[in-house]
C-alpha cells in the first residue's frame, strides 16, 4: 500500500487502474485532436478544390496547397499512430504488472474473486484508434496522387 498526499492509502490495484485510465484518456485525447485537425484539413482541401473548379487556370498554384494539406494530414496521422502505440504499450506493461500481482495473490488465496483490472479486452485491429489513422493516411495518399493530375 502507498499513501497519497491526503493521507489515504491506495492499493497497487487502484494505482494500476488509475494509470491505465490515464493512458486510455491520452488515447482518447490524441484521437480527438487528430480527428479535429483532419476535419480542418479536409475542409481546407475542399475549399481549395472549389477554387480550382472556379478558376482552372490557377491549378498549379493550388496544387501546392492541396499537396501541403495531404502531407500534413499524413504526418498528423503517423504521429497519432506513434502516440497511440506508446500508450498501448504502456497499458500492456501495466496489465503485465497486474497479472504478476494477481498470480501472487492466487498463490496466497488459491483463487481470485476480484474483477479484472479492465473490462472487455479486444485484440481486433479494426478498433477506431487503430483503424482511423491508417484510413486517413490512405485517403490523403489517394488525394495527393489525384489532386495534381
Amino acid at each position: 500500500m502507498t499513501t497519497n498526499n491526503s493521507g489515504a492509502s491506495k492499493s497497487k490495484d487502484e494505482i494500476i487502474r488509475e494509470m491505465i485510465r490515464h493512458e486510455d484518456n491520452l488515447i482518447s485525447a490524441r484521437m480527438g485532436w487528430m480527428n479535429a485537425l483532419q476535419g480542418f484539413l479536409f475542409t481546407a482541401f475542399g475549399m481549395t478544390v472549389v477554387e480550382v473548379i472556379k478558376n482552372p487556370d490557377s491549378k498549379e498554384k493550388y496544387c501546392v496547397l492541396t499537396s501541403l494539406y495531404s502531407v500534413v494530414g499524413i504526418i498528423v496521422a503517423i504521429l497519432t499512430l506513434y502516440g497511440i502505440s506508446l500508450a498501448t504499450r504502456a497499458i500492456e506493461n501495466l496489465l503485465d504488472c497486474w497479472n504478476k500481482i494477481s498470480e501472487n495473490r492466487l498463490g496466497e488465496h488459491n483463487c481470485i474473486f476480484e474483477p479484472d483490472v479492465i473490462g472487455l479486452r479486444s485484440d481486433a485491429n479494426l478498433l477506431p484508434w487503430k483503424l482511423l489513422p491508417w484510413l486517413f493516411i490512405f485517403v490523403w495518399a489517394i488525394l495527393i496522387t489525384y489532386s495534381c493530375a
